[in-house]
């Protein structure tokens, strides 16, 4: 838990690299279209750009928005939605040894 909550904390307050954008960025946009292996994922992926609203050439405009994001977006980014002293934790079962290392709330109808 404890590093999850730094990892989150270095991802808010330093840069990514170079590098790591560039992997990221050829990650989104060499992926996709692996994943049109079928008619049914391509349907279902035009749909999800119906339903969300997306432009008729989205596929066309999609890797030059990609390409588009800076290092500085990506910490804007972070900065927004990364809350790490806000992180909600579950954890099942019977842990050993965490009871002083954050606070425990019951849930409701859960022994």
């Amino acid at each position: 838990i404890d590093i999850v909550r730094a990892e989150l904390k270095k991802m808010k307050e330093s840069n990514i690299s170079e590098k790591e954008l560039k992997n990221a960025k050829d990650y989104l946009i060499g992926s996709l279209p692996l994943s049109l292996t079928s008619t049914a994922k391509i349907a279902s992926l035009l749909q999800s750009i119906q339903l969300d609203g997306l432009p008729i050439d989205y596929l066309d405009i999609r890797e030059q928005k990609i390409n588009a994001v800076s290092i500085k977006d990506v910490r804007d980014i972070a900065n927004r939605i990364l809350t790490p002293d806000k992180l909600t934790t579950i954890l099942v079962g019977k842990p050993q040894d965490v009871k002083n290392a954050i606070k425990i709330d019951k849930l409701p109808n859960v022994e």
